[in-house]
């Protein structure tokens, strides 16, 4: 979710991750199915956090009227909309990525799972001409066929 919201208005990742619950704010945000009961969102607690994401905020407010409600899903759209135009970067790369065929076995906002006959052994890096917005290393996950499930802990981002 860090990059999401720089990649939407180039607010710091640093500050976004300092979010309270961060992980699991950022996994039920991207995970529209994710349910947990310890964690209560609220929008204002991004406020305050950094200058641009502040702007962001203030805008879609006006945008909806400061109808709070209206607002938070607004904000929440446009997460899921950022998140799965980058996923689409990251499928092309792999689409263009060797000389056999590839599988999208699986996609949700925030990943997807690809079959393959040749590995993928390197990081991807997003990056973005638009001023003021830093370049992101994503972490491949590669690995051999039911190998995956050993490896559950695995780090998507290096930031």
């Amino acid at each position: 979710m860090d990059y999401i919201l720089h990649y939407m208005c180039g607010c710091d990742m640093r500050a976004v991750r300092t979010l309270k619950d961060y992980r699991l704010l950022s996994k039920t945000l991207l995970t529209t199915y994710f349910y947990s009961k310890s964690l209560t969102f609220n929008l204002k607690e991004f406020y305050g956090i950094d200058p641009k994401l502040d702007k962001y905020l203030f805008s879609l407010a006006e945008e909806n009227n400061n109808d709070d409600v209206q607002t938070t899903i607004s904000f929440h759209k446009n997460i899921l909309t950022t998140a799965h135009l980058l996923i689409t970067i990251i499928l092309r790369i792999f689409r263009d990525h060797g000389t056999s065929k590839r599988v999208l076995t699986s996609i949700s906002a925030s990943s997807c799972v690809f079959t393959s006959d040749d590995s993928y052994d390197d990081t991807i890096t997003l990056t973005n001409t638009e001023e003021g917005i830093e370049d992101y290393i994503l972490n491949v996950g590669c690995f051999k066929r039911y190998s995956y499930l050993q490896n559950i802990s695995f780090k998507w981002s290096q930031n």
